[in-house]
């Protein structure tokens, strides 16, 4: 019965899928000519959208998803990411490019904990060195009672470190964010994960949004999720391997990377520091950011290094109660109560 529902799955993918991705991916040129490109690929059943003044594409569905068609000939995968990163490349270097005087404009905001992720620290960093035409800063904050950082970040990174208020503490994601903010200068600033290198031009894509008025920004169209030997290359060598396919290629992310004017960002009450531990807290922040004037349409690439599923990750995912619980009052309702909330306070993240 499995092996008749996967010839049945390739089947389809063959004939529904090939001729729509074979048409972007071997004939660039012509597709861009009729409008078309990488960006546009989606699963079947799916519908995409353009919104007026929005450059990309958002997906009309709630949730992520990883690209059928991908899963089911990998090479396709490699072929996308190929296409995607010639449009967009990723470059790494040891510090920006810009003048140390300049006042940034774009501010990164990364959390942290532990040794195992610190060499997909690195790399982050490394590829938001990277970023072109515009003046970026980056604050790091880790949330540890004894730094495991000292010593092995870039000079030009601002390090924070947190300790826990109590032993045991889950990592609280939204704690660490809403006080890096607190501490940012520049005006936009991303909220950004330790384990995802940006696209050169998207600090400076980011600041002709905003200068068109838009208060958020969400511009992740694909996030390729890179093997294990994929990865290592990024270690090793700071450049992208093209060889070999992605793991996965994934639509709709609400996390990873997102961009907030600063000013709206303490508007809207921050991230929820009820959140403890992982999952959820970009999802419910995103729904209160609907509530302003957000570029939701995507179109940028960006590479997610691979690592082992986090230990303890499943053990504090009882997020999806509070979520639920969060999510069924209305985002102007939860605004109004985390904006009365004191947030990004180095005692310790405020529940309510």
């Amino acid at each position: 019965m499995k092996a008749l529902r996967r010839i049945k799955h390739f089947a389809a993918a063959w004939l529904f899928d090939a001729p729509r991705y074979g048409w972007v991916l071997r004939f660039p040129g012509l597709s861009h000519w009729s409008g078309r490109s990488w960006v546009d690929l989606h699963n079947r059943g799916q519908r995409v959208v353009h919104r007026p003044g929005q450059r990309g594409v958002a997906v009309a569905d709630r949730w992520t998803s990883a690209l059928f068609y991908c899963q089911a000939y990998p090479h396709v995968g490699q072929q996308v990411l190929g296409r995607a990163l010639a449009d967009w490349p990723v470059t790494f270097r040891d510090r920006p490019q810009t003048d140390d005087s300049q006042i940034p404009r774009v501010t990164f905001l990364i959390g942290h904990r532990g040794r195992p992720r610190i060499p997909h620290l690195l790399a982050t960093l490394a590829s938001i060195a990277g970023q072109e035409r515009i003046a970026v800063e980056c604050l790091v904050v880790e949330q540890a009672d004894v730094s495991e950082l000292t010593g092995l970040l870039p000079g030009w990174v601002r390090h924070v470190l947190t300790p826990p208020p109590y032993p045991g503490m889950p990592y609280s994601r939204s704690w660490a964010f809403n006080l890096g903010a607190r501490q940012a200068r520049g005006d936009i600033l991303v909220f950004h994960d330790n384990d995802v290198c940006a696209p050169t031009r998207y600090a400076a894509e980011l600041a002709d949004i905003f200068a068109r008025g838009f208060e958020a920004a969400r511009l992740q169209r694909f996030v390729f999720y890179l093997s294990e030997e994929q990865t290592r290359e990024v270690f090793e060598r700071q450049s992208v391997p093209m060889m070999g396919a992605p793991q996965e290629v994934v639509q709709n992310c609400q996390g990873h990377t997102i961009a907030v004017r600063r000013d709206v960002y303490f508007s809207i009450g921050g991230h929820d520091e009820g959140f403890l531990g992982w999952g959820g807290e970009d999802n419910e922040m995103f729904e209160r950011l609907q509530t302003r004037r957000i570029h939701d349409c995507s179109y940028l690439p960006f590479l997610h290094l691979y690592h082992a599923p986090q230990p303890g990750k499943s053990a504090v995912h009882p997020n999806r109660d509070y979520f639920e619980r969060r999510t069924s009052l209305e985002p102007r309702r939860r605004i109004e109560e985390l904006t009365r909330r004191e947030f990004g306070l180095p005692a310790g993240p405020n529940g309510g």
